[in-house]
């Protein structure tokens, strides 16, 4: 009996060696992939090329799919103060930010995928894709007085009219395949009203400035010292003295906590996918190379969540009901 006992022990160790040595080599065809093994740069390089070839094909699903194992189970943090009072303040709850990827996240990265293509047909020379891309949308696209936004920015050049508020969230889409963020700069009279806009574009240290309105294009100059460009617009030079206020062109999607774990994850296998970085540390950088001091306001441009949240396929979950007041 005692024999009997150890020789069925044996053999039941026997056969748990060998069906571990089994799930180690095929365990993935059965099994859900372990959080650990979708974060090793191998899998995460498989996985990122399958992404982006579903993006382009404008596969919804699979996309979405695939960005979730991607993402793991990595941490939320809670969404910094700034952020929840801009998103309440265009009446997008808390789940706008914090909640899992769906359609509005396929669509962004259907957007910038589609750009891509956009920006390739326009900038033949990178030493000067700023002013190809400042010259073709303010030819091409047409400005008008439209006062219901375009949710999409593939929407915005399809459309070739839009107003100018579109307009800007185009070019600063654009100018990022350059490797360019955009910085909004108003100058505001005494009760805070702005009177002008100028479009500031940053890399590496390096400030390009541009005039939406007139379609003029200072590529040596920053919003600072751009009172001695020899051809200042004249509008512009009476407003370079006024108070001015600074926010960051970002699209809605940039800010959620689960696109920015996407992204991170992207960066790592070097997949050229452009996407946004998280705005606040983008307009950190920002303040920081400018020498600005804390401001007594959140420094991002509210306009493109408005767009986005007029979008068909905004989530019922992350609207605020109009019976609810913002926060103040």
């Amino acid at each position: 009996m005692t024999k009997t006992l150890i020789l069925i022990c044996a053999v039941a160790m026997s056969l748990g060696v060998i069906g571990i040595d089994l799930l180690r080599q095929h365990g993935a065809r059965f099994f859900a992939i372990s959080t650990s093994e979708s974060d090793s740069s191998i899998s995460l390089a498989r996985f990122a090329r399958q992404w982006m070839e579903c993006v382009k094909c404008g596969d919804m699903p699979r996309s979405l799919l695939l960005a979730r194992r991607m993402s793991g189970n990595a941490h939320v943090n809670l969404p910094p103060l700034d952020y929840l009072r801009l998103f309440r303040a265009v009446r997008l709850s808390a789940n706008a930010l914090n909640s899992g990827f769906c359609d509005m996240d396929f669509l962004y990265w259907k957007d910038i995928a589609e750009l891509e293509k956009i920006y390739n047909q326009i900038v033949s020379n990178p030493d000067n894709a700023l002013q190809n891309i400042f010259a073709v949308v303010n030819h091409e696209v047409k400005e008008d007085n439209s006062q219901t936004p375009i949710a999409t920015l593939i929407d915005v050049w399809n459309k070739r009219s839009a107003s100018l508020n579109d307009k800007v969230r185009l070019i600063a889409g654009l100018a990022r395949f350059a490797g360019y963020h955009t910085v909004l700069v108003f100058p505001v009279d005494e009760r805070n009203r702005p009177v002008y806009m100028l479009m500031e574009f940053f890399r590496d240290g390096e400030f390009m400035t541009g005039d939406p309105r007139s379609g003029q294009f200072y590529p040596r100059y920053s919003v600072e010292n751009i009172i001695v460009a020899p051809d200042l617009n004249v509008t512009v030079k009476q407003t370079l003295n006024h108070r001015k206020v600074y926010v960051l062109v970002a699209e809605l999607c940039e800010y959620r906590a689960c696109n920015q774990i996407l992204f991170r994850k992207l960066k790592r296998v070097n997949t050229g996918f452009i996407a946004g970085d998280d705005p606040e540390k983008v307009i950190g950088d920002y303040m920081r190379l400018k020498g600005l001091r804390s401001i007594s306001y959140a420094p991002y441009w509210n306009y493109p969540l408005a767009a986005a949240a007029s979008h068909k396929n905004l989530p019922v979950l992350w609207k605020i009901p109009e019976s609810d007041n913002p926060i103040k």
